[in-house]
């Protein structure tokens, strides 16, 4: 047996290292490597404490809500039907932001690429999170995993309207009209907007051909509706309202679930027999994905006490809206059932827009 044996073996009888244990435990690499694993370790323990203590503190600061539309509009409405009674529930400021672009492509990928905290919302519609991964090649989130749904906050009704000079009364009688000899013609609001899928959906229920004609706007399409241009179209209560009270337009059903306080001699199209026609546009506010339980908890407890509030059904009905109140668990069994409705229309149709 070597000396060099012989100390190992003493060592090692007497409870002590080992030279080679001396030699490695000492080694300017090794202490550095054990040193580093301490520190990382202790880093990762430090890293958990703060996040879960913010969590549990939230909000601490402002919150952002992002719209995917230019100020003025629809969901920008919607926006600020909410943020002061969410402000009120929350115990701090809540800021309504604008991020048009790409029918609302751009507010979708802000929110899915935020932080997980809270402090970026979204408020999205039926388009981003249930057709437009249908309507588009190349849309670069999923709408069933990639968002955390917090509650439904309302309904753009839409209301089929028809030029004065149609020779129809009621809505059986434009579909007899519609399946006769003249082709008739409808406008939306572009290729795969919810005024175009709507139709598209209504002619396929009821075996309709309708000639489609796309419009860049709104305004435009209903100008071309009274002037007589185009025959018919599915439109926003807010828009169609005044010309059906003046009578320049026949309103003949609305696809929502419940009549319109701003309309309501319109019955609805479960009214009138055509059951499961309750396709309008929704709204409803979401959060990215993995945001803490804590921070969930609260913006869906706040969510819900804000869409119950009298107060915000009144301005979201002033607005030509249909106040909602679903739960974050309704919103997301809704976004898979309308992924189901329009992406099968979209595919049995062929549409797409790139």
């Amino acid at each position: 047996m070597s000396a060099h044996q012989r100390t190992s073996r003493d060592a090692r009888q007497a409870g002590q290292s080992t030279p080679e244990e001396w030699s490695i435990a000492s080694h300017p690499r090794t202490r550095a490597s054990a040193a580093l694993a301490g520190v990382a370790l202790a880093a990762g323990l430090l890293a958990q404490a703060p996040a879960q203590a913010q969590a549990n503190d939230y909000p601490t600061r402002p919150v952002s809500i992002l719209i995917g539309a230019a100020a003025g509009g629809g969901l920008d409405y919607i926006a600020r039907s909410i943020n002061e009674g969410l402000a009120k529930e929350i115990g701090q400021p809540v800021v309504v932001e604008s991020r048009p672009g790409a029918a609302g492509l751009v507010a979708a990928n802000a929110a899915k690429n935020a932080d997980p905290d809270g402090y970026t919302l979204w408020v999205a519609d039926v388009g981003p999170l249930a057709v437009h991964p249908h309507l588009y090649r190349e849309v670069a989130y999923d709408p069933t995993v990639d968002f955390t749904p917090l509650g439904l906050l309302a309904q753009i009704p839409l209301v089929l309207v028809v030029n004065e000079n149609i020779d129809a009364s009621n809505l059986e009688e434009f579909i007899q009209t519609a399946k006769g000899g003249d082709r008739l013609s409808y406008g939306s609001v572009g290729v795969g907007n919810g005024t175009h899928l709507v139709m598209e959906l209504f002619q396929q229920q009821n075996d309709l051909q309708l000639q489609h004609v796309p419009y860049k706007g709104v305004a435009p399409a209903i100008n071309d509706v009274l002037g007589g241009h185009i025959d018919a179209m599915f439109v926003d209560i807010k828009t169609a309202a005044p010309h059906i009270k003046h009578g320049t337009l026949k309103a003949f059903a609305l696809a929502a679930a419940e009549r319109s306080p701003a309309l309501p001699d319109v019955p609805t199209f479960a009214e009138l027999g055509h059951e499961g026609f309750d396709v309008s546009p929704w709204v409803g506010l979401v959060a990215p994905a993995d945001l803490p339980p804590a921070v969930s908890d609260t913006l869906r407890s706040a969510v819900q006490s804000v869409t119950e509030k009298d107060s915000t059904s009144k301005r979201l009905l002033e607005g030509g809206f249909i106040p909602l109140r679903g739960t974050a668990t309704e919103m997301s069994d809704l976004i898979l059932r309308e992924n189901q409705l329009w992406g099968g229309l979209i595919e049995e149709l062929n549409i797409q827009v790139d």
